[in-house]
Order: C-alpha cells, then structure tokens, then sequence
C-alpha cells in the first residue's frame, strides 16, 4: 500500500509507525511506495498520478495527513476508480475535511 508521508518529524514518526507494523504484520515493505512530499491537497493528485502509473495493480494508499488523502480522492474519482472499491484511501488527523468529502474518509484520529 502506498503511503505519502512530509520531512517533518511528526510525518517520520508516523512512517516508522507504519513500517513497524507492516513488520508486525509480516507484510513486506516495498521503498518504492513511500512518497515524501509536502502533503497538500494538490500533491495528493501528482503522487497518486505518479503511484499509479508505476504500481496500476495497487488496492490501498494511506496517507500521513488528511488533506492530501482527499487530494488522491479526488483523483482517483476522476480517474473513473472507485473509492474505496478500487482502491481504499486512509488518511491521518481527523481532520473535519475529512467528513465533507465523498465518500468519506477513513482516518486516524491522532488525539485518540
């Protein structure tokens, strides 16, 4: 599953949260499908794009914050895929973007 994830050390504590259970899990972590980047809504649509084109079989993508899992929503959508049919979109933060999208986001509350 592709994960997207900012420099910022809250952001790498979050990816080593992942990898940790992706080990946990003894589900093999792929390089490749960790994407750092800035995590705003419109980098949701240049990662996925980029994701995608490399990685067309993938059924899931979580990404570090909410904003920019609503930007691979909205993407994914207009790709004609179906969310979360196709392909399952998780993001993190709880954050109130995350109940007016549709469908709505799964997401992580970080306060819970």
């Amino acid at each position: 599953m592709p994960h997207a994830f900012s420099g910022n050390v809250q952001y790498k504590n979050r990816l080593e949260g992942y990898k940790k259970t992706l080990i946990k899990n003894k589900t093999e972590s792929n390089p490749s499908l960790a994407v750092e980047f800035n995590l705003m809504k419109y980098n949701g649509f240049e990662i996925r794009e980029n994701i995608l084109k490399e990685h067309p079989d993938i059924d899931g993508i979580f990404s570090a914050n909410d904003e920019a899992a609503v930007g691979a929503i909205k993407y994914l959508k207009s790709m004609g895929k179906k969310v979360p049919g196709d392909i399952a979109v998780v993001g993190f933060s709880n954050d109130p973007l995350s109940e007016v999208v549709e469908p709505s986001l799964t997401t992580i509350d970080q306060c819970g």
